[in-house]
């Protein structure tokens, strides 16, 4: 029986980690809202930055009334040469400058050393040092969704411009060379090992 009531107290003093991770800040005091509010707005910010490449004056797409209608091509890996694929492109980009600020946060939470000095200063007031796992967590995985989309639209351009296919048989020819140079590497070694 002692024990059951150990593992019971146990169990309520841990139950906040049995609920959902999007409601970190309600979990957490009023530091962690306002630290999860800074970070809202961080993205926010990033995420403005990042569409401004789409705002013809500033950035680097030019609009037509006459198809393809939208072309943003500033370098040859993010080429894209339909609004579809600029529509495309533009939410690639925007999840990874939406990422920036959780992928910083999440090195941070884990910077003891950094946390440890900061927990004697006055940011301690402002911040939520007492727990930084569960935005650890909740910043992971912000950025496991982010970088699925990421990824989801840079693979469907990718197939849309028939990249794919091209960039696994460029692949697949480098990597034949590099077995042609060291099958070359080889037979040269051993006859200089036979010959000696």
């Amino acid at each position: 029986m002692g024990r059951k009531n150990r593992f019971s107290t146990l169990g309520n003093k841990f139950s906040h980690f049995k609920e959902d991770h999007t409601k970190i800040p309600l979990l957490l005091g009023k530091s962690a809202q306002r630290l999860a509010r800074l970070v809202k707005r961080v993205q926010m910010l990033t995420t403005l930055y990042a569409c401004l490449v789409l705002i013809p004056e500033l950035g680097s797409t030019t609009y037509s009334s006459t198809p393809p209608y939208a072309e943003l091509c500033p370098r040859s890996s993010i080429c894209s040469e339909n609004l579809l694929q600029v529509v495309m492109i533009s939410f690639s980009r925007v999840s990874a400058y939406y990422m920036f600020p959780q992928l910083t946060l999440v090195f941070l939470t884990k910077c003891y050393k950094l946390v440890g000095s900061l927990q004697s200063s006055v940011l301690s007031i402002y911040l939520p040092f007492e727990d930084l796992h569960l935005i650890h967590v909740n910043a992971g995985l912000d950025i496991a969704k982010m970088s699925l989309v990421h990824t989801v639209f840079h693979v469907a351009r990718w197939i849309l411009r028939k990249e794919v296919s091209e960039r696994s048989e460029r692949a697949f020819l480098e990597d034949e060379h590099t077995r042609d140079d060291v099958r070359e590497m080889a037979t040269d070694i051993m006859a200089t090992s036979t010959t000696n």
